[in-house]
Formats: C-alpha cells, sequence, structure tokens
C-alpha cells in the first residue's frame, strides 16, 4: 500500500471529531456488515442458477462481444507502443496503483472503519456494497483467469493463446484489464448509493 493512501486514512481518521466516535454496538454492526458481505457476494455468486433465457442471452452475447473485441488486443498493442510517451507511463503507473486490488481493499476498509467509529451508516453500508462487490468480482475474474488460461500479452505468444488451468502467472491474462475493477466499484458505488 502506498503511503500517500495510509496518510489520507490517518488524516480522515485524525479530523473526526470526537463527538463523532460514537461508542454504539461497534462488535455487533461489524459481525452483521461481514454477514452482509459473505450474503451480498454469495447473491451474485449464485445468480446464474436463478437467470431466464432472457439473462442467459445478455451473457451470451457480452461473451460473444468480449471475444471478438480480443481480436483488436495486439492491433490495440501496436497503437499503444507507437504512440509510447514517459506521460502516459506515469498516467498507468498512477492507474495501476488506483486499480490494484489491494488499494481499494485498504480504501474500502478504512472507510468502513472511519464510518463504524463516526456511527456513519451511510459510509458502513456504501463499505458493505463496495466489499460485496470486490469479494464476488474477485472470485469470478480469479476463477476465470485460472480457468481459461490465456497468455499474458508479455509473453509473446498471441491473443488468442489459451492453456487452462496451467497454473502459472504467464496464463492468468482476462478479457479485460481487471485493474480497472477497484476503482469502478468504489467509484460506482459512491456514485449510487
Amino acid at each position: 500500500m502506498s503511503l500517500s493512501l495510509r496518510c489520507s486514512a490517518l488524516a480522515i481518521l485524525m479530523t473526526l471529531p470526537n463527538s463523532m466516535l460514537a461508542q454504539s454496538s461497534g462488535p455487533q454492526k461489524f459481525v452483521t456488515d461481514v454477514s452482509h458481505v459473505i450474503g451480498g457476494a454469495g447473491h451474485v455468486l449464485t445468480s446464474p442458477a436463478r437467470w431466464q433465457s432472457k439473462d442467459w442471452a445478455i451473457f451470451g452475447s457480452v461473451l460473444a462481444g468480449t471475444f471478438a473485441l480480443s481480436y483488436l488486443d495486439e492491433p490495440f498493442e501496436d497503437l499503444m507502443r507507437r504512440n509510447r510517451s514517459s506521460f502516459a507511463d506515469d498516467l498507468t503507473e498512477i492507474g495501476i496503483e488506483y486499480g490494484e486490488p489491494r488499494t481499494a481493499i485498504v480504501l474500502t476498509g478504512g472507510l468502513y472503519l472511519t464510518g463504524l467509529l463516526a456511527d456513519s451508516d451511510w459510509l458502513r453500508e456504501s463499505c458493505v456494497i463496495v466489499s460485496a462487490s470486490l469479494l464476488s468480482s474477485g472470485i469470478i475474474q480469479s476463477t476465470t483467469k485460472i480457468a481459461t488460461g490465456r497468455a499474458r500479452p508479455h509473453v509473446g505468444l498471441g491473443y488468442d493463446e489459451f492453456d487452462p488451468f496451467r497454473g502459472e502467472e504467464n496464463y492468468y491474462s482476462f478479457f479485460f484489464r481487471t485493474h480497472d475493477g477497484g476503482d469502478d466499484h468504489v467509484a460506482h458505488v459512491c456514485q449510487t448509493h
């Protein structure tokens, strides 16, 4: 975790007035919230069992569209390499750090703790929603990466090289950037909750 993220979380806690730090049933709220995270993630993961034919058609369309777009991987990578700059590299590093799962987890955990200590139901509930989303998407992405075994671009085997269940990091590529997931979950929940 970056130093700036740790300092931000500490600054949030230090700026809370003592009157906001309620001494309510924090442990009970925590247990309830953890059960909601697990229940929410479980609901998402078992959703296909409740899908109707229309839902399966949407899933199939998204899957087919994703597969079709994967043929643009190499031309897009070539375009990015031709237009590479130090500024773009710096932006990429920021995006990778911000989108790392550990960043989303630490940020969500810090905000959850702040909500728990400040007795802010809105902040706690928002973090519960983000946590359930991160947990379910992490399970789906990890399982899909291992099951498909798509070669990573730096291996140099092409976009269509698959070796399912190989068990090597070089074959854990996904059909979209998973670094975008964590920050998208946080932003979406903050926008809609």
